[in-house]
């Protein structure tokens, strides 16, 4: 894998600049505040870094950074962006806009993405190393991952994590239940009481309006029976109708005017009359015979009906919320009643996951163990180059108890170091002197390159505190490691730049109005010419040029 290209558009004070690379040791070099940091600002844009408005040149509306990298030879890394949904060969192009309100956008092989998209890709592009970032070396946890990339350690760390995460949710899930049944406990008089209640109620889905259905058909049935009893009374009470108008017409039939025209029509009538009220009696007597009430069955279904909206009152319901409070009450007793197997389920669970993770976590340890002396002879190695030959380095591993569990493991790891003989060892932090870190820093470097997937290599003003021989040795290094990685430093040491294969000086000019930093190849004369002024300063003696040709030499 190897960074092709960069270009930088009004960043700060850049107007526009593109840089090529190559593989091997790339070096800058300027004088101090000419601008070299702001390359590393541009670049750490497309890498996923905060976007900050101050970056934008003056009187510019957004800026621009794009990088281009070759990747035919990952991937693991093509994996990665398929992905992600992203399409990619060979190429891998990554662009990011940022706007003078601070606000940006940012492209890989032209799919928009997020920031934080950005920052996960970084991880296998580049790594970046400088004199003041002791993060990774005041961080336990980059002890940790740096041992366990070198162990081979990774995939086993997935499988503690997953066994980690397993047993968090067996807890989680166990701490549930018991909270439930806890609350479940402190509701058992009451739930019991409304068991009892509502069993003996019986409620049932719909009753409600059914019981209302049957209670209006029966009112109704009631009201028409007493109707027709009553036009029955009237028909055959104590003088029934039937009775006059028969005594009428026979007392009218026996007369001596019978014949006559108008008796003759009123006896007729009173015959009509009389069938008619035999047809009605016996209407009503059928109705009588077949209709009957029952007054118990009413009663009884008024007193159901009344006695659920009475309990549905009381629990302020509907009386088909009872049956949902009826089988709540019942669910939670019987919860209870079964809390014991389900907790000593649970508790199985639980101890059968925290078993696997505590045998896998042992396993990891044992890895990380075994791979520690390995780890300290190929830093010990590294260190002799870089004229530390006297510093001793130990990686301390210690399995914590089952209460510092993590989804990392049980081991500590810290790394520490004695930098002169007889010194007591101490945390890498604790190193005083900046030299010494720096190198240390670069031999750390060198050796996890060897399990790591080809990034590119930045150091930045790493060989800072250093000179003489131990900055010609760092030069050195970084020149072996260049041979098999792309490496890039920005350095103010002449024995550091001599050793590069490409090497772009940075400079600061100003006509008056505007500022511009400009970044420029140097041809070998100009790269002669660059290391001479780094030797004598502004001005540039003819042995500095003498001192400057014999490091060419020696690095061709």
């Amino acid at each position: 894998m190897m960074l092709h290209r960069l270009t930088i558009e009004h960043i700060v004070l850049i107007e526009k600049v593109t840089l090529s690379f190559e593989r091997g040791l790339t070096v800058f070099t300027g004088e101090t505040g000419a601008g070299k940091s702001i390359l590393l600002d541009a670049l750490g844009l497309v890498l996923g870094a905060r976007a900050d408005a101050s970056l934008v040149r003056h009187g510019q509306d957004a800026a621009r950074v794009s990088a281009e990298w070759d990747i035919h030879d990952r991937v693991d890394l093509q994996a990665w962006l398929q992905e992600e949904g992203i399409e990619a060969d060979s190429v891998l192009l990554v662009r990011r806009v940022l706007k003078k309100d601070g606000t940006s956008k940012a492209w890989i092989n032209d799919h928009p993405v997020t920031v934080k998209l950005l920052k996960n890709l970084a991880h296998h592009l580049v790594a970046l190393h400088g004199q003041h970032d002791q993060r990774m070396l005041g961080d336990a946890g980059s002890y940790r991952d740096l041992l366990d990339a070198y162990a081979g350690a990774l995939a086993q760390r997935r499988v503690v994590a997953d066994a980690y995460h397993a047993w968090s949710h067996s807890q989680t899930e166990r701490e549930k239940l018991h909270q439930q049944l806890a609350q479940a406990e402190r509701e058992r008089d009451y739930m019991e009481h409304v068991c009892k209640e509502l069993t003996s109620l019986a409620p049932q889905q719909g009753e409600e309006d059914e019981l209302t259905q049957q209670r209006i058909a029966m009112v109704s049935a009631e009201k028409r029976l007493r109707a027709v009893r009553e036009a029955s009374e009237q028909l055959n009470g104590a003088s029934p109708i039937a009775s006059q108008l028969a005594r009428t017409h026979t007392l009218l039939l026996r007369s001596e005017y019978a014949e006559e025209p108008h008796i003759a029509h009123a006896l007729d009538a009173l015959d009509r009359c009389l069938n008619e009220l035999a047809e009605a009696e016996t209407h009503l007597e059928q109705l009588l015979r077949h209709d009957h009430h029952d007054a118990r069955a009413q009663e009884r279904t008024e007193d159901r009906l009344f006695a659920l909206k009475d309990m549905a009152r009381k629990y302020r319901t509907s009386c088909d919320g009872l049956v949902e409070l009826w089988q709540d009450a019942r669910s939670k007793i019987t919860a209870l009643q079964h809390s014991t197997a389900s907790m000593n389920a649970l508790d199985a669970l639980c101890a059968q996951h925290r078993n696997h993770y505590l045998h896998e976590a042992e396993i990891l340890h044992q890895m990380r163990l075994s791979a520690i002396d390995d780890l300290c002879h190929a830093v010990h190695e590294e260190l002799a180059p870089l004229k530390m030959q006297a510093t001793r380095f130990r990686v301390q591993c210690v399995l914590q108890e089952e209460a510092c569990a993590t989804a990392h493991g049980l081991s500590e790891v810290v790394f520490e170091i004695s930098p002169n003989a007889g010194t007591p060892f101490a945390s890498l932090g604790a190193i005083a002197s900046g030299g010494e870190l720096s190198r240390f820093m670069l031999a750390l470097a060198v050796v996890m390159r060897r399990v790591h997937p080809p990034h590119m290599m930045i150091f930045d003003e790493i060989d800072t505190g250093t000179g003489g021989a131990v900055a010609e040795a760092i030069g050195e290094r970084l020149a072996r490691l260049g041979q098999q990685h792309q490496v890039a430093v920005v350095t103010h040491l002449p024995q550091v730049a001599a050793q590069g294969t490409m090497h772009y000086h940075i400079r600061k000019t100003t006509d008056g109005n505007q500022t511009t930093t400009h970044v420029t190849r140097l041809s070998e004369d100009e790269r002669h010419e660059e290391i001479a002024r780094m030797l004598s300063g502004a001005r540039i003696t003819q042995e500095a040029r003498h001192a400057a040709a014999r490091l060419l030499a020696h690095d061709e």
